[in-house]
């Protein structure tokens, strides 16, 4: 008897204290919604039947009396928390499970039946009503868990919650209703809800790892305090001496195991700390060895994503060709297309962003970004006033990352410092390559000068006997035909010579304001008029009065030239090559756009590379030309190809107006 009445006292203890420990957890939350301040209801109800059982169980061990004024107000708010429960939790479930039920607020009217069946002591009568709430909440659970629209963590939570609840009649049908089996199963459903908030961070409440231990620790020694108590008393029993020297023995034995505890507790609570300076090591090391930036990106995102065990980590770095290291499974093509991290950008460097998270602090929009692209957590990667990155995390199933979330605070310093490294050693390597591009460049122009040069007299020569051939009235009529080709080879050869000499000729530095527009408009006409018979039309919408402040005119009608000669050629007869022209932000853009068959991605790359020409007669020089001159104006080329109906190539030049 004393046995039974020692557990159940234990177990609504033990309810009483988990029942008061989630009630604190569900006020404490921010934003809280209508489950959460329902289930706050339920809880605290759970927790009063508890807490008043304890006491009236405690008094009537230690008084011996059972119908005190004290007892019978317990067992009033004993009634009362048990009135309410079933239908709490019945309302509580149909939320949790998300079914819609139809009237659920009706069940409110069982509550005064309920009390008014416990207050007559109609134990039969209550205890069928509990048994149909709570198994009509169980297979609402099992319902939602098995339906499944939810994430898996939600699930498995809904599953255990319904044999949790199962447990309960099963227990009051197997045993008294007043017995420490019922006492013992009733901690069933707290204890499932306390363990998903624990490890899956449930209804977005955290129960840090620290407090579990302090917890352990608590138990391990209240155990063997009450071990020590116990031996020293039956010693006491059994010699009448020795007891008290028996406790201090043991409580000295106690002292002693502490030290290597002592220790063992050091460890655990500084394993993320060792965890940092691991992962600062490997990434000064091994993130160094890594010249290549989208390598080293990738494998900075792999090791945060192993290191900390995240769902996915999503690594993005600044600048107008962004760099993406994904570690995790792919969400749709974000790894290929974050086309929302740009707007993630200008906030976060407008805002000085540090770390936001969806469950905490931080940007609005930057909190919607985050939830509607499936992260938690993003850490702006900051060097000095420069932001060289963001890192998005994904935690799910938890929310939080708890101790981790300093840990990482700190890394992103590091994380960031090896970026600006790869950075500036990228920068580095590219403008060795240019050097040794450009000196390989003049080498090749000088070579191409001196060839032009040679080839331009013998060039003379012919067209001047050719035209001299042609004069003879004899020699015309029998070979105008071959006459006029070979002129006409003769002015290919060149125009030939002349891109070359143009090629490794230096631009002129003589800069003008320069009326553009004119300029378009005078180029596009000219072309138009000497390509009537080729039946390609020549289009253009050009902004009126474009200026460019400080440009080549000579430079710049060039690389026109170029790009609507290669439109013409690349376009079918009876299409049209369209010039476009417009002044957005400080910038003009110049497009050129035709009807071919596109461009492939192998050619695009080498598109602009010195005598690369998939033409026949073609020489390779004309977009080297564009992209040299461009250069020289500080401008920028975009090449979009197809453009639409999978044909045509856009070429946009990009000129600042200054």
């Amino acid at each position: 008897m004393l046995l039974a009445s020692t557990i159940r006292l234990m177990a609504f203890v033990l309810g009483a204290a988990l029942n008061i420990f989630l009630a604190v957890l569900f006020a404490r939350k921010r934003s809280a919604t209508q489950p959460d301040r329902l289930a706050l209801v339920a809880i605290l109800a759970a927790g009063a039947w508890q807490a008043s059982s304890a006491i009236a169980t405690f008094y009537g061990v230690a008084a011996g009396r059972t119908s005190t004024l004290l007892v019978s107000g317990l067992d009033q708010v004993g009634i009362a928390a048990l009135a309410v429960i079933p239908t709490l939790v019945l309302h509580l479930v149909t939320l949790w499970s998300r079914v819609r039920v139809p009237g659920i607020a009706a069940v409110y009217i069982a509550v005064p039946w309920a009390w008014w069946a416990l207050e007559s002591e109609r134990l039969k009568l209550y205890g069928l009503w509990l048994v149909v709430a709570f198994i009509a909440s169980a297979a609402l659970c099992a319902w939602s868990a098995w339906r499944g629209g939810t994430p898996a963590f939600m699930r498995s939570f809904l599953a255990a919650f319904a044999s949790a609840l199962v447990a309960v009649p099963a227990a009051g049908a197997a045993f008294r209703p007043d017995s420490a089996g019922v006492a013992a199963v009733c901690l069933a459903p707290p204890l499932t809800v306390t363990w998903w908030i624990y490890r899956y961070n449930l209804f977005g409440l955290l129960i840090r790892p620290r407090l579990i231990f302090a917890l352990k620790m608590g138990f391990v020694f209240g155990v063997y305090l009450l071990l020590v108590r116990g031996l020293a008393s039956l010693v006491q029993e059994e010699f009448e001496a020795f007891g008290a020297l028996v406790e201090l023995a043991l409580i000295f034995a106690a002292a002693m195991v502490w030290l290597p505890l002592y220790g063992w507790m050091n460890r655990f609570l500084t394993q993320r700390t060792t965890v940092y300076a691991a992962f600062s090591k490997r990434l000064i090391e091994e993130a160094a060895r890594i010249l290549d930036m989208p390598t080293r990106v990738q494998f900075l995102a792999d090791e945060v994503g192993r290191t900390f065990g995240l769902h996915r980590t999503l690594l993005v770095t600044g600048g107008a060709v962004p760099l993406i290291g994904y570690c995790g499974p792919q969400n749709g093509d974000q790894a290929g297309r974050c086309a929302w991290h740009q707007q993630l950008f200008e906030i976060a460097r407008a805002q000085r962003a540090g770390m936001v998270s969806t469950t905490g602090a931080g940007h609005p929009e930057i909190r919607r970004q985050l939830s509607a692209n499936g992260f938690s957590y993003v850490f702006a990667l900051w060097y000095e006033d420069r932001l060289n990155g963001l890192l998005l995390l994904d935690t799910s199933p938890r929310l939080f990352l708890d101790l981790d979330e300093s840990i990482l605070a700190g890394l992103s310093g590091q994380i960031s410092h090896s970026l600006e490294t790869g950075r500036v050693i990228e920068e580095k390597i590219g403008l060795e390559r240019r050097l040794a591009h450009q000196e390989h460049l003049a080498t090749l122009g000088r070579a191409a000068a001196t060839m032009a040069h040679e080839v331009r007299n013998p060039l003379s020569s012919i067209k001047t006997l050719t035209q001299l051939m042609r004069e003879d009235p004899e020699v015309e009529s029998r070979h105008s035909r071959d006459l006029g080709f070979i002129l006409g080879e003769v002015d290919r050869l060149n125009r030939t010579v002349q891109q070359l000499l143009s090629f490794s000729r230096p631009v002129s530095r003589k800069e003008d304001e320069v009326h553009l527009s004119e300029l378009l408009e005078r180029t596009a006409e000219v072309l138009a008029c000497e390509y009537t018979n080729a039946e390609i039309r020549i289009e253009h919408s050009i902004e009126p009065q474009l200026k460019l402040r400080k440009a080549n005119a000579e430079a710049l009608q060039q690389v026109v030239l170029n790009l609507l000669l290669n439109a013409i050629q690349a376009s079918p007869a009876g299409s049209a090559v369209k010039l476009e022209a417009s002044a957005t932000g400080g910038r003009i853009a110049i497009a050129v756009t035709d009807q071919g068959s596109g461009i492939t991605p192998e050619i695009r790359a080498r598109m602009f590379q010195p005598f690369f020409t998939t033409r026949h007669k073609g020489t390779g020089l004309g977009l080297a030309i564009v992209r040299k001159n461009v250069d020289e104006m500080r401008g920028i080329i975009g090449v979009e190809s197809p453009v639409g109906g999978n044909r045509g190539t856009r070429v946009t030049i990009t000129l600042p107006c200054d």
